[in-house]
């Protein structure tokens, strides 16, 4: 039951996300230049242009077919052949007693990874834009949200790792 709500929380997270990126990206589409920054540099530099529609068109395209994968992924993690489910000591793992819970736990991680990446990615559009209206064009907080995605990603795999450690032998 935790699982279930925590992976619907997630899919709140993810759709809200999506939700309020594209509120975000229409609201501020006026007032963007014809072509604008749509590359930076480490530094938050623009290193290469494009035109405005062409930017968003990729960005919100991204976000929404990132939370698309993120569902056809829970749905094969969860429905999906054994085949396809790969995960140390599969022996162990996928064995009548543990499959379904296993499978529940790989889908929700797999899920709240989308929900980091497309928080991330909606952070990025948004810092890109607001970029695109200062002068001169620049990005401050690209290095404040990769690492808040490594962070989260670090800390989901680590999770993963140690659950699907190799068992202890009897």
């Amino acid at each position: 039951m935790i699982k279930a709500f925590n992976t619907r929380l997630a899919w709140i997270v993810i759709l809200l996300t999506v939700t309020v990126s594209v509120v975000d990206t229409v609201r501020l589409y006026p007032q963007l230049p014809q072509n604008v920054a749509s590359h930076f540099d480490a530094g938050g530099n623009p290193n290469g242009w494009g035109s405005k529609q062409s930017f968003v068109a990729i960005m919100l395209g991204t976000l929404t077919g990132l939370a698309a994968l993120g569902g056809v992924a829970e749905w094969m993690i969860r429905r999906g052949p054994r085949a396809m489910i790969n995960v140390p000591h599969k022996d162990k793992w996928l064995a009548p007693e543990h499959e379904a819970s296993t499978r529940a736990d790989m889908a929700h991680t797999t899920v709240w990874i989308i929900a980091a990446t497309t928080l991330f990615l909606a952070f990025m559009t948004h810092d890109a834009l607001a970029a695109n209206l200062r002068d001169p064009v620049h990005m401050k907080s690209m290095w404040l949200t990769l690492t808040g995605l490594l962070a989260t990603v670090g800390w989901l795999t680590l999770r993963m790792t140690l659950r699907y450690r190799k068992p202890p032998t009897a």
